[in-house]
């Protein structure tokens, strides 16, 4: 018979506080910070978008004054209004849209007017690309020794042989 996901549950939580009684506090007192970090961050996102708000009508308000865009300062910190230079795309814009397609449309008729010539410079392209690998072959030939071979294993070696791992914790946030 499978046990049931409330009789594992109950089990593992027996196990462990049998096994380390009192050793999750640590992890206990992290989560709680986590979770109270997680509530913090929503609540600075409101409060930033209240702030944001209100800086602009300092702004507006001092425009001519303020060349800086400095909307508060105090003793613990100077809040400056910047702006990001955001566009549109063409999810956002039906005129951005439309012009996608007729360029990719223009394209396609480019390249079915001009294909002989494109196919023709393609040919040259790969031509001199396979001339560019064999003289690429030819330096790596003159730049490379058995003994830089054996340097660059050993130096291979000693950073594999000088890994290690460094603890890290995620949490899941039950909602």
């Amino acid at each position: 018979m499978i046990p049931k996901k409330s009789e594992i549950n109950s089990i593992k939580s027996e196990l462990q506080s049998d096994i380390l009684p009192e050793t999750d506090q640590a992890i206990r007192k992290f989560v709680t910070l986590k979770a109270e970090l997680n509530e913090f961050s929503q609540q600075l996102e409101s409060a930033e978008l209240e702030a944001i708000s209100e800086a602009l009508t300092i702004q507006q308000y001092n425009q001519e004054h303020n060349k800086n865009n400095i909307v508060y300062q105090d003793s613990v910190a100077k809040v400056v209004l910047c702006f990001r230079q955001k566009y549109a795309s063409s999810k956002d814009s039906t005129e951005l849209a439309r012009l996608e397609e007729d360029i990719r449309a223009e394209e396609v008729s480019l390249m079915k007017r001009n294909g002989l010539k494109l196919r023709k410079l393609d040919e040259q392209i790969s031509e001199l690309e396979e001339q560019i690998r064999q003289l690429e072959e030819r330096k790596e030939k003159l730049t490379q020794s058995k003994r830089i071979a054996a340097l660059q294993a050993r130096y291979q070696r000693i950073i594999a042989d000088s890994a290690y791992k460094v603890p890290n914790l995620v949490v899941h946030f039950k909602k």
